[in-house]
């Protein structure tokens, strides 16, 4: 089955696939990919980022979002 993907604004695209809701957003050189709102992993390119999204597929490192005190209290502690 062909997923129909539709660019919602810039650098953003979403799609259905069976009752999945998929979203790759970014640009180069990163594509985040997004399946239900869970984050499966980055691509540099967007078709291998929505690829990812319909496949469901986890990347073997998924980057770990965090807020700006957060990240200041991990440099803090080296």
């Amino acid at each position: 089955m062909i997923t129909d993907w539709q660019e919602t604004r810039p650098c953003e695209h979403r799609a259905v696939h069976d009752v999945h809701v998929l979203r790759a957003h970014g640009g180069a050189p990163h594509w985040f990919c997004y399946r239900d709102g869970e984050y499966l992993g980055t691509e540099t390119k967007l078709e291998a980022a929505k690829q990812r999204c319909v496949q469901g597929r986890k990347g073997a490192y998924v980057m770990e979002l965090e807020t700006v005190e957060e990240a200041l209290r991990r440099v803090q502690k080296k």
